[in-house]
Order: C-alpha cells, then sequence, then structure tokens
C-alpha cells in the first residue's frame, strides 16, 4: 500500500511541474504510464494476499499482465526512440519519432495484452474457477488458481 501511495506522489509531482525543462525532457505521458503501470503491479500483488477465487485470480492476471505491460513498454518505447534516433551514433538522416506514435505502439501492445486477459478470463471460468490442491507434503489442502494446461499457457 505504501508503494501505491508513493506511484500516486510520483504522478502528482510528475503533472504539477510537467513545465519545466528537464521533466518534459522525462516525456510526461509515458513516465505517467509507466508509473500506472508499476502501480497495477503493486496492485496485483496485492491481490495475492486475499483469499484465493476466481474474482482475485482473474483481477491478479489483468493487474500483473497489463500493469507489465505498460511499465516496461514506456521506458522500451523511449529507449527505441532514442536508439532510431542516434542510429548507432550517426545521423544519417533525420528521424521523428513523436509521442503519439508512441503512444500509438503503447495502445496495440495493451490491446493484444487485453485480448490475452479476456481469454484467460474466460478460460479460467470454463475449466472451473479456482481448484482444490492437495499438498501431501505438509498435509493440507490448498485454493490455487486454474491449473489448467491452456489457462497456464496464457497466464505465462
Amino acid at each position: 500500500a505504501v508503494l501505491g501511495v508513493v506511484c500516486i506522489a510520483c504522478i502528482v509531482w510528475l503533472r504539477k511541474n510537467k513545465t519545466f525543462k528537464t521533466v518534459k525532457a522525462l516525456s510526461v505521458d509515458m513516465t505517467t504510464i509507466m508509473t500506472i503501470g508499476l502501480l497495477m503491479i503493486v496492485c496485483s500483488n496485492i491481490a495475492l494476499t486475499l483469499n484465493v477465487n476466481s474474482v482475485t485470480c482473474i483481477a491478479w492476471q489483468w493487474l500483473f499482465g497489463l500493469g507489465g505491460i505498460l511499465a516496461i513498454m514506456s521506458p522500451l518505447l523511449k529507449a527505441y526512440r532514442v536508439s532510431r534516433v542516434f542510429h548507432g551514433g550517426k545521423m544519417l538522416r533525420a528521424v521523428k519519432i513523436t509521442d503519439k506514435m508512441l503512444m500509438a505502439m503503447l495502445i496495440k501492445c495493451a490491446i493484444i495484452e487485453i485480448l490475452i486477459c479476456c481469454g484467460y478470463s474466460v478460460l479460467h471460468e470454463i475449466f472451473g474457477g479456482r481448484t482444490l490442491y492437495y499438498n501431501d507434503e505438509e498435509l493440507r489442502i490448498e485454493r490455487r488458481c486454474n491449473d489448467n494446461a491452456l489457462t497456464g499457457y496464457l497466464a505465462r
């Protein structure tokens, strides 16, 4: 929860100071999206601490998957822009990659992840939702998210 508050504070600070040159160089929108992705990952870890049922399993998949895409793709796309502009240290020709173009690529990746999460949500419920796992080593019954091979494939 503390990390969530820190992420929100970072977003507020970023938006408040976006007129400064040094902050503007961070690509405020992409950095905000990355921070939202990190916040989603933090929330996914909170979902893991709750009792395991279909809602928490699906929520974890959505928060971790989509948060991971937002948190990873934002800096990756910014690095891609830098590498394309300074192609190996040689300025062969002027390349202009705008924030709008990067945002379009990020949205495409997010849509793919949303489709994967929708598929996971449906398959998770079709294959019985959460399952009971009989842990013979510790002599206890554990509730787990669906362990069908197809849902496991989508969850990875």
